[in-house]
């Protein structure tokens, strides 16, 4: 077995639920916050009853109860990208460009770094 490279932590970043920062996230978790809602009728693919079960079967889910990123805004602008092509990702892909930049930023590297071409 071969001894793995070492890697250094150098930046944290994250969007949470109701966190929209690690700042905010750890603020969460010390005071106990509990970011768990009831799942919206409209975020269910049929009927909320019909899809909360209480055992398990077949495309259903155990609880009507999530832990769901809300108020999430991304700014496709000041990025080496065109705003356009950002705007139209996936949201997924906002939250990752997000939580990167941040890890970046917050790993002390200059902010002009974001912008340089790879």
């Amino acid at each position: 077995m071969s001894t793995p490279n070492p890697i250094a932590v150098v930046g944290l970043g994250g969007v949470f639920p109701g966190a929209a920062n690690v700042g905010r996230f750890w603020e969460n978790i010390i005071n106990g916050v509990d970011n768990c809602d009831t799942v919206r009728a409209d975020r269910w693919i049929a009927p909320a009853d019909r899809m909360v079960a209480t055992q398990h079967l077949p495309d259903t889910a155990l609880g009507n109860r999530a832990c769901l990123i809300k108020d999430f805004e991304f700014d496709a602008d000041g990025w080496p990208f065109d705003p356009d092509l950002l705007r139209a990702l996936d949201p997924l892909y906002h939250l990752v460009l997000q939580a990167g930049k941040e890890a970046v930023l917050d790993s002390g590297l200059p902010e002009a770094i974001m912008g340089r071409p790879a």
